[in-house]
């Protein structure tokens, strides 16, 4: 309920011109704890898991602020990954993808990637699955990633 309630007042923050130019908390913080939160609903209430990461979408476009729209969107496909609704899952993270190669964020893109490999794993198709492990791996290469 607590969860709910924080939402609608931001939702409510980020609608009104003039409260958003002058009291407005729209900054990196207020975005990273609206991933956090969707990030801790995914398995319990995807519907609000959801909602944070539209919001957060929406204040990091205002500002200016790739990352968080990246993460956003990366955040609905993993919701959409655990309810086996595997288009719009990849529809979501191709989204991601393109926002991480804009500010050539490898590890946000390797990320990506490896989690398309495995929704086409999944489904049995294992050549793709097989070459997004691929460039998952040459993204991860780029950004010095070891593991």
């Amino acid at each position: 309920m607590k969860g709910k309630i924080i939402l609608a007042v931001l939702t409510l923050a980020y609608s009104l011109p003039s409260v958003a130019n002058e009291n407005r908390l729209s900054d990196t913080t207020t975005v990273n704890y609206l991933l956090e939160k969707s990030k801790q609903l995914i398995g319990n209430d995807p519907e609000q898991a959801i909602a944070y990461s539209t919001v957060a979408k929406r204040i990091s476009d205002e500002i200016h602020f790739p990352k968080g729209a990246a993460l956003a969107l990366k955040n609905k496909g993993i919701v959409y990954y655990t309810q086996s609704k595997y288009t719009e899952a990849i529809s979501y993270w191709t989204q991601s993808i393109e926002i991480f190669k804009s500010i050539s964020d490898f590890v946000g893109i390797s990320n990506i990637l490896s989690n398309i490999g495995v929704v086409y794993h999944n489904q049995g198709d294992y050549e793709k699955a097989l070459q997004n492990h691929l460039s998952s791996l040459k993204f991860a290469e780029q950004s010095g990633d070891k593991l």
